[in-house]
């Protein structure tokens, strides 16, 4: 008797029924595969979103033989930008805001990369919101001649100097790639034009390299 049910356990294995039953611990193993696989895709993204471009360095004074005009009395704002970079759109909301909020304080130039076998910038979505901002002027930048001058490598890189042309900060003004809304640069960019010291000089760029 034994040995029949032996046989029979033998002959139900190769009928499948081991086979079905082993199907539930199969789907869990593809459900945690999956599983890793989204966090492993988050991980990426969250690690893409906080990565910043080379820090800048930047001149103690505005440079002299750079092609942008400073006016008296105002502090000069200067931000470096690829035409295509999807990240610096947050870069220019964030502006918009800082002119917005300091009309007669700051004039801003918005300089955007021109490389030769690039389409013209004055095509792109930012340029043709940088031409709506007040009291900013968009300017092309061919081969990064400007962006050379200032020391900057990526999209979104802002270089502010006072009303005598000494730098007061270099940096973002988002604090993730896209991000809109408070930031670190932000902050220290108002303060410095309300004649208070910033909490900090410099802060990471989030963007595109510029080359």
């Amino acid at each position: 008797m034994l040995n029949l049910t032996h046989r029979k356990s033998q002959v139900d294995a190769g009928n499948g029924i081991v086979h079905i039953m082993g199907k539930p611990a199969f789907c869990r193993i593809i459900a945690i595969i999956w599983f890793m696989a989204i966090i492993a895709g988050f991980a990426i993204v969250w690690k893409f979103d906080v990565t910043a471009g080379p820090m800048p360095h930047p001149s103690a004074s505005f440079p002299t033989n750079a092609p942008l005009a400073r006016e008296a009395g105002r502090a000069t704002l200067v931000m470096m930008l690829h035409p295509h970079c999807p990240c610096s759109r947050a870069s220019m909301t964030e502006l918009e805001k800082l002119m917005g909020t300091n009309p007669l304080t700051v004039k801003a130039h918005l300089v955007f990369s021109q490389q030769a076998r690039q389409p013209d910038v004055s095509q792109s979505e930012l340029w043709k919101r940088a031409v709506q901002i007040p009291h900013a002027v968009a300017v092309k930048d061919s081969d990064g001649t400007v962006s050379s001058m200032f020391g900057a490598h990526t999209s979104g890189e802002v270089f502010l100097y006072d009303a005598d042309g000494i730098i007061r900060f270099a940096g973002g003004i988002t604090a993730s790639r896209g991000h809109e809304g408070d930031s670190d640069g932000r902050a220290a960019i108002q303060a410095v034009l309300d004649d208070n010291a910033p909490a900090m000089m410099q802060t990471p760029v989030f963007g595109c390299s510029l080359r």
